[in-house]
């Protein structure tokens, strides 16, 4: 059913998740951030993983390269 779904989304709608997708990594990458000045083990963590899953569902779809050196 997915597949079947996703070939019949119209590129703009598709432009507009990736957008939304975008912006939800940029907002998790400042909570991770925020986060980490606080010094909360936990938190931080908690931060870093939900930052990691939008990362990694940029780079599967080629929006964003891999950067191993990103501070």
């Amino acid at each position: 059913m997915k597949n079947r779904y996703y070939k019949t989304i119209s590129p703009s709608l598709a432009k507009k998740r990736i957008a939304k997708l975008v912006e939800a990594e940029r907002k998790a990458w400042s909570e991770y951030k925020e986060a980490e000045e606080l010094n909360s083990k936990v938190l931080t963590d908690n931060r870093l993983t939900k930052w990691l899953g939008y990362r990694h569902s940029l780079e599967a779809m080629g929006i964003v390269d891999i950067d191993l050196l990103e501070d």
